[in-house]
């Protein structure tokens, strides 16, 4: 979200005073102390404590960010409208974040994370070697020749899980969170 705001940025100079009110929830969220490495009862006060800061400071500037989203007009197909957009479309999952504490500001580290996987996952499947080599690997065989490649079962979920809730912790089932709160 924050990026399509700075990309609107030159265009709409309003883009600025969201994008301060989005670096306040992160300077709240960098002053959390880290509990993914904690355990049991530690766990469970990091997590309280985490959640009472959310809801006392960041969910007034989340507030604050919606009703200025609400008040801007914009020209219709900008920048601007589409950052709006975009925001208000998402606002749910956005604001996410605000009523369950393990679930992280942003999920960049885990984009980053997958980032990695794509590219070494296409290099090897075009036939890329690292810089500063010269040619193919020898003996390199190309994927089609090898013959068909048995179908992966995919679970893009499960990495996030992982690194939320540790690999002996049960995990929270977020539709049937999601039913009862409607």
């Amino acid at each position: 979200m924050r990026r399509k705001f700075f990309e609107a940025q030159p265009f709409a100079p309003a883009c600025e005073e969201v994008l301060e009110l989005i670096g306040e929830v992160y300077a709240i969220e960098a002053e959390l102390p880290g509990w993914a490495a904690s355990t049991g009862e530690v766990r469970r006060a990091a997590l309280a404590h985490r959640l009472a800061v959310r809801q006392q400071y960041s969910t007034p500037v989340v507030e604050r960010i919606r009703q200025w989203a609400l008040a801007q007009r914009a020209a219709p197909g900008s920048a601007f409208r589409k950052a709006l957009e975009y925001m208000l479309k998402l606002w749910d999952g956005l604001t996410v974040f605000l009523r369950i504490p393990v679930v992280p500001l942003d999920n960049n580290h885990v984009e980053r994370q997958m980032r990695d996987m794509v590219v070494g996952r296409n290099n090897l499947r075009r036939g890329r070697i690292p810089s500063g080599a010269s040619g193919r690997r020898p003996g390199a065989v190309p994927r089609q020749a090898a013959g068909p490649q048995p179908r992966r079962v995919r679970r893009p979920g499960r990495r996030l899980r992982l690194e939320i809730f540790g690999a002996g912790e049960p995990t929270v089932d977020w539709c049937a969170r999601s039913r009862a709160s409607v």
